[in-house]
């Protein structure tokens, strides 16, 4: 925590009265001639100091500091009652004037966050592309946002499928890229891919990159550009018999993929992923009914390290993560399908996670998606409870 250093400049008086007398006179003559003189002195400085404090919860740490530009109205009444001879008594009132300030609040990245008046699209992945925020939605509609209206600028990348959800979307050598997920077939059941696809923006279109990635059908899985190429890591298949997976591949084209490792960590879907600091972070997750809140990192997408068993974030599934102001942050999620956080945490190591707030305006919110635009962090749709919301928020 910062302190807060408040000085309040107060004028004080100090009142002084000389006499000068006639140098002949009766003990009964009335006093002939009185000097007075009034002098003001002394401008002491009156030092404040605040420490704001926050609990947090066990096991977290705060580091918080908060900017406070504060003064006061401050006046006080000195009262001088001066006797003289013979009995000529005089009181003084003064009240001496202090400076008025205005209480200001400047709160650091994560603390506040404000909603974007005009919202009105729920998508499940968003990416900072092209200079603007470009959302995939479930269907694999493409919309941009400008001036908080969002546009659509493509179509569908589902090819006639009804549905797609739970892909990813990544930004890799000036296109955009989406990987797995599943859709609905012509019976409604779901059927998950391994089909990749991208577009330029430009175009107006989804190219199929591939239809059968080595990367094998999944969903839930996560997606980063990391030394030249794109990684895809864990997610489930639902087809019967369920996996959950736990191996990686890496591509440099998004056609041809290899895997780098088969058992990096155990198998999980429902995670956050980012690359910071020269490394691939993995946090959190689902395996079947168990809710992690594991961290692990590494330098090369096939070595890894754990980097803490239990971050104080606590277990959970459905946040995000992404890179700001050169640390790794988290948002929401959720623990075990029940509880549904409302948290801002970051982290410069991966292993001592801060809480920057637990009463973010934008409250309770899983299954949302994060990104970093003009300087700021954007939290984008998600579920609020059990209620879909398209809301738009961000925070600097």
């Amino acid at each position: 925590m910062g302190k807060h250093i408040l000085c309040i400049f107060l004028t004080m008086f100090t009142v002084f009265a000389v006499q000068a007398c006639s140098s002949k006179r009766n003990p009964a003559e009335a006093v002939n001639e009185i000097v007075q003189t009034y002098i003001q002195t002394n401008t002491p400085t009156l030092a404040v100091t605040f420490t704001p404090t926050q609990t947090s919860p066990p096991g977290s740490t705060n580091t918080n500091t908060s900017t406070y530009t504060n003064t006061y109205t401050h006046t006080n009444t000195y009262t001088y009652t001066e006797t003289q001879t013979p009995s000529i008594t005089n009181t003084y009132t003064i009240t001496p004037g202090g400076p008025t300030l205005t209480p200001t609040n400047t709160p650091l990245p994560g603390e506040k966050w404000i909603r974007l008046e005009k919202s009105g699209y729920f998508v499940c992945g968003v990416v900072n592309f092209n200079n603007e925020i470009w959302g995939v939605g479930h269907y694999g509609s493409t919309y941009s946002i400008t001036n908080g209206s969002w546009t659509q600028r493509l179509g569908d990348f589902t090819l006639g499928y009804s549905l797609r959800a739970y892909h990813t979307t990544t930004v890799f050598k000036n296109k955009i890229w989406c990987t797995g997920g599943y859709y609905n077939d012509s019976n409604g059941d779901k059927e998950y891919t391994a089909d990749v696809f991208s577009t330029d923006g430009i175009s107006g279109t989804w190219t199929r990159v591939t239809k059968t990635a080595e990367f094998d059908t999944r969903s839930n899985h996560t997606c980063v550009e990391f030394n030249g190429k794109l990684w895809v890591i864990g997610g489930r298949n639902w087809d019967y018999p369920e996996a959950w997976r736990s191996t990686i591949y890496s591509s440099s084209d998004g056609q041809v993929w290899t895997r780098e490792t088969n058992q990096a960590f155990s198998g999980r879907e429902n995670h956050a992923c980012v690359v910071y600091d020269n490394k691939i972070w993995v946090i959190g997750g689902s395996l079947n009914k168990l809710t992690m809140n594991d961290v692990w990192s590494s330098p090369d997408g096939v070595t890894w390290t754990q980097v803490t068993a239990a971050a104080a974030f606590g277990v959970r599934s459905h946040h995000t993560a992404f890179v700001f102001d050169n640390k790794m942050w988290l948002i929401g999620g959720e623990a075990n399908g029940t509880l549904i956080y409302h948290d801002v945490w970051n982290s410069t190591d991966g292993v001592t996670w801060n809480l920057v707030t637990d009463t973010p305006e934008f409250g309770e919110r899983s299954f949302h998606s994060s990104t970093v635009f003009d300087n700021r962090m954007w939290v984008v749709g998600g579920l609020t409870g059990s209620t879909l919301t398209n809301e738009m928020w961000y925070s600097y």
